[in-house]
């Protein structure tokens, strides 16, 4: 869990300079976890996007889709709504739930190593 704010893009980039990707909240039991891993009042880059087709959500990490059953589970209501072109996902602060975003935006993000 790296708090320097970086876009999605670099963010990626400086996991893989550590031979991680972005977390991948690909089950409930890895999206709880993320409550204990980051700072409750922190939105937080995950590996998880929509930037090469719109609508079809894919983890980074691994290139493997969203599981349709998993979304609504840890989405906040009503999203992604990829509102003005929202590609990336992040865990919203004190919420916890993931919401699309920007890519551009600066974030504090969260790695792992699988």
């Amino acid at each position: 869990y790296n708090k320097n704010k970086l876009n999605y893009t670099d963010a990626t980039s400086a996991c893989g300079c550590l031979d991680t990707h972005l977390y991948m909240a690909d089950s409930i039991d890895k999206y709880n976890l993320i409550s204990y891993i980051v700072d409750f009042s922190d939105n937080v880059w995950i590996g998880l996007d929509d930037m090469a087709t719109e609508g079809k959500y894919v983890w980074s990490g691994s290139g493997q889709s969203l599981d349709a059953l998993l979304k609504p589970l840890i989405f906040d209501l009503f999203q992604p709504d990829n509102r003005n072109n929202e590609d990336c996902v992040f865990k919203q602060e004190y919420l916890g739930r993931l919401n699309d975003a920007w890519c551009s935006l600066t974030m504090s993000y969260l790695c792992e190593k699988t």
